[in-house]
């Protein structure tokens, strides 16, 4: 049986050795991808923002529709360039 551990911040949330083990591969997966490049994940709003990259690029995940939207900043130049994609 896998054993449970409670997080308490304005409210309670229970995890089982199998969601950590889930929330770790997840992350971790996210790290190799990004070749160690990931410099924050933030989730806000059912939005997911994941910034990397030495000029901070930006994907901005809706949780709730399932799609994404990539931002590439050039900051040398102010130019942005931004695609949507649908998460399938």
């Amino acid at each position: 049986m896998a054993k449970e551990s409670t997080i308490t911040n304005f409210s309670e949330l229970t995890f089982t050795q199998d969601d950590f083990s889930e929330i770790n591969t997840s992350v971790c997966s996210l790290w190799v991808k990004f070749k160690g490049r990931l410099k924050n994940i933030t989730i806000q709003n059912q939005r997911a923002f994941i910034n990397y990259g030495k000029h901070q690029n930006k994907i901005e995940i809706n949780l709730v529709e399932s799609n994404y939207i990539v931002v590439n900043q050039n900051i040398l130049n102010e130019k942005n360039n931004v695609s949507y994609f649908l998460l399938i």
